[in-house]
């Protein structure tokens, strides 16, 4: 402090201390290259921090452009977000009406499979019935009518034979009504 006010009084003061003139000029000089050092390295790192602040300024076009993409890309995918729940919804409400629709469907294949089987019942029924007519005629009886290769199981030969085969009008009548 005391040699930056005055330098006379500084190198008296550190003759005072004992120091040589020889020595007092070394350390100034000591001191000197230090100065230089550090004002050498200042410029330096004020150079880069010119060259960086040049750089940032070169590219805030460059950084505002790709935020104000980032911003662009945000909201798209928001949008593309809520069309896709929007989709989901969409999906789940046909998959419920298709469900719906596919036992429909299954109620519907089994109603026409009855009918199919009472179509099949009242043939057999006609074609006995005019075998009955045409025995009373003389003449010879019809060939009955071949039920389907479903109907062909024991079950299906045990209905066919007990509610749908006949002997006279009235057990037709009968068997009709169970």
């Amino acid at each position: 402090l005391l040699m930056a006010m005055s330098p006379a009084a500084g190198a008296a003061a550190l003759r005072r201390e004992g120091m040589s003139m020889t020595e007092l000029y070394t350390k100034y000089v000591e001191v000197e290259d230090a100065l230089r050092l550090e004002q050498a390295q200042r410029r330096e790192l004020q150079e880069h921090l010119d060259a960086i602040l040049v750089d940032l300024e070169q590219k805030a076009p460059l950084i505002a452009e790709q935020r104000e993409e980032y911003e662009r890309a945000l909201q798209s995918h928001q949008v593309l977000q809520a069309r896709l729940q929007e989709s989901e919804g969409a999906r789940y409400a046909i998959q419920a009406e298709l469900n719906a629709a596919n036992v429909e469907r299954r109620n519907h294949s089994s109603t026409i499979n009855g009918f199919k089987a009472q179509s099949a019942d009242l043939a057999r029924q006609v074609t006995l019935l005019l075998n009955e007519v045409n025995e009373l005629k003389g003449c010879p009886p019809l060939p009955l009518p071949r039920t389907d290769g479903r109907n062909d199981s024991d079950a299906q030969a045990v209905i066919t034979s007990r509610l749908v085969d006949f002997t006279d009008i009235q057990s037709l009548q009968a068997k009709n009504q169970e």
